[in-house]
């Protein structure tokens, strides 16, 4: 039926989010639908395995410049997504595709004039804008090791992928540490090393994840109580507890988009981010 192109503004903007939402909104509609990955990095990599684990994509690989050039398959709308640096002109002459352009709301990056755009992280959700969301900016437990320099001391079974929608520093307030770390779900807490108790009420609380500040060895009885529960990953990094709040809290909002529970949220705020016409504006 015909092809659409998925490029943005930059890293993080949620070109990957936009793509997923669309051929999950189509899907839905009845229509044909591929979703694949252009490019040669790691994130392109990353996203065509995400697009493969959602039964979305038909390829082994990441699209090769060559198989841009061959015709989407008879009754198929093929979205493909492409690298935020991309010529937008070129590929809209070479190709005479659609091309979606997602930015954040409020940047002032102008679109190119042959793009539809898609603005993200708006306070409300349109037509073309889709509302920020907490659990759509989150990280995972694996982009937090690599931005904290941390070492993983133990996995919850739930492993690297499992979603932290909150950071939580310990020893802060002068309410039980228990009862303060539960009011906040699917966190990360940070707490300096040697603070047992807190370890222990973070754990007890359902942490995703554990950050043990300031290097040290840590208790072995906090390290066998994770071990056996596997509910919270406990990492260890050298920084202090300031420093590595700080390190974590720009993992939010650029983190690659991935996991199931994105996929349903995305799936259930695009329908208020489409509408009938837009879908022919797309496809026609």
């Amino acid at each position: 039926m015909g092809r659409i192109f998925v490029t943005g503004a930059g890293l993080g903007v949620g070109t990957t989010t936009i793509a997923v939402g669309l051929a999950k909104y189509l899907i839905n509609k009845g229509y044909g639908v591929s979703l694949d990955r252009f490019g040669s990095d790691d994130r392109a990599n990353e996203d065509f395995q995400l697009f493969k684990n959602l039964e979305l994509s038909r390829e082994d690989r990441p699209l090769s410049l060559d198989q841009l050039s061959a015709p989407p398959a008879e009754g198929l709308i093929q979205i493909i997504e492409l690298p935020h640096d991309t010529k937008i002109d070129v590929i809209h002459r070479r190709y005479e595709a659609r091309i979606v352009y997602v930015q954040a709301m409020g940047t002032e990056q102008i679109a190119p004039d042959e793009s539809i755009v898609f603005l993200n992280r708006a306070r409300e959700s349109s037509i073309g804008v889709l509302i920020e969301d907490r659990l759509l900016a989150s990280p995972r437990v694996i982009d937090l090791v690599d931005v904290s320099n941390a070492d993983v001391l133990v996995y919850s079974s739930e492993g690297q992928n499992a979603i932290c929608q909150n950071i939580v520093a310990g020893a802060i307030s002068h309410d039980p540490a228990d009862d303060y770390f539960q009011r906040f779900a699917n966190s990360a807490i940070v707490t300096r090393n040697g603070r047992v108790d807190l370890a222990l009420a973070a754990m007890l609380s359902g942490a995703k994840c554990l950050i043990l500040s300031g290097g040290g060895n840590p208790s072995p009885y906090i390290l066998d109580r994770a071990a056996s529960d596997r509910s919270t990953t406990i990492l260890l990094t050298k920084d202090s507890t300031i420093g590595t709040l700080k390190n974590i809290q720009g993992a939010f909002g650029i983190a690659p988009f991935s996991g199931n529970e994105k996929v349903e949220k995305i799936t259930q705020l695009f329908t208020d981010v489409i509408d009938d016409d837009l879908v022919q504006t797309l496809i026609v």
